[in-house]
């Protein structure tokens, strides 16, 4: 059985299909005003650019 994704997880993995300039609009709909969860995303993407 697959695992569940969490919902960061399901974010990261949608923000990483888009371009990098669009990143940044679909977080702010996406997190909603959770500034704590658009920290931690742009975090892990930002690690997964420089990887």
């Amino acid at each position: 059985m697959k695992p569940k994704l969490s919902s960061e997880e399901t974010l990261f993995q949608a923000a990483l299909l888009l371009p990098a300039p669009a990143r940044a609009a679909f977080l702010g709909g996406a997190c909603t005003g959770d500034s704590a969860l658009r920290a931690r995303l742009e975090a892990l993407l930002a690690a997964h650019e420089q990887s």
